[in-house]
């Protein structure tokens, strides 16, 4: 998720006991600005993580994304 906004992503998941720290750490979980995503991609990266997919709804909101992984 693309925003720079972490209270309403948080406040996006109703019902949840989930904290900003848990949702930013979680391995299947991208979500800030585009440079924060990132960064966060780097750092999955430096561990091995390479390979990453999204659902192509998603795919133009990620594209700020790419331009800084190049």
């Amino acid at each position: 998720m693309i925003s720079e906004f972490r209270f309403c992503v948080t406040m996006a998941l109703p019902g949840s006991r989930a904290t900003w720290d848990g949702i930013r750490t979680a391995p299947g979980v991208l979500v800030g600005t585009p440079q924060q995503i990132a960064d966060r991609v780097r750092e999955c990266r430096d561990r091995g993580d390479t390979y990453f997919t999204m659902m192509e709804p998603d795919m133009e909101a990620f594209a700020p994304v790419t331009e800084l992984l190049k």
